[in-house]
């Protein structure tokens, strides 16, 4: 609250007033927002709302958290900084901005989240998300929008052990592709007619889900 307030973290002391008490000095909230505001704490806060949301009886009805949904919202960041970007559709032509994507479960908590700078495609993005999640079970199915969807993405989900669904717009524009020519994909086998290299290094999706957590993709 003192944050959002006027006068910031930091107020001026009242001369007319007596010594400031134990707790009160000026200084404490910004010693407090610094000292206890962290990201690691603000985690592992939200680690033990999503156990505690798990063992209300109506929330079990809910779904048992193995299903998870991921979304943007985009901020104009008034700020320099490296996590804004570029983005004449959201942000105008001279403006920065980021997008706050969030990880929720059917249990309606969030997981966690990142900070996307401007409008980088999100999808792995959310990967990280889920793998660096605060708490709860692990999700089963993942699911997007159109704007998180791409091809190679599927592949890097179901080696990370999730199930990536997204709401796909325009899916009779969609291609199947296969990595052997001469293979039989039974019933697929006449719509999965393009074929896809894997190029010199096909081990380093594999790499990158091991490491448990994606680079940077800027």
């Amino acid at each position: 609250m003192r944050a959002a307030a006027r006068g910031g973290l930091q107020r001026r002391p009242d001369p007319g007033r007596q010594a400031e008490r134990a707790g009160t000095h000026p200084r404490r909230p910004v010693q407090v927002d610094q000292g206890h505001l962290r990201a690691e704490t603000i985690g592992a806060a939200n680690g033990m709302l999503i156990g505690a949301q798990a063992k209300v009886d109506i929330v079990r009805a809910w779904g048992g958290g193995l299903v998870a949904s991921a979304d943007g919202v985009r901020f104009t960041v008034p700020v320099q900084t490296i996590h804004a970007g570029y983005s004449s559709r959201y942000f105008g032509l001279r403006k920065k901005g980021a997008t706050w994507l969030n990880v929720v479960n059917d249990q309606v908590m969030g997981l966690g989240g990142v900070v996307v700078p401007g409008t980088l495609g999100d999808s792995l993005f959310i990967l990280d998300a889920l793998l660096g999640r605060d708490g709860g079970p692990k999700p089963e199915t993942v699911v997007t929008d159109t704007a998180s969807y791409s091809d190679i993405v599927f592949g890097l989900f179901a080696i990370c052990g999730y199930q990536f669904s997204p709401r796909i717009a325009d899916i009779s524009d969609a291609r199947l592709w296969r990595t052997h020519a001469s293979a039989d994909y039974g019933p697929l086998q006449e719509v999965s007619r393009h074929t896809v290299r894997l190029g010199p290094h096909p081990g380093a999706l594999g790499r990158h889900a091991a490491g448990g957590r994606l680079p940077d993709p800027w």
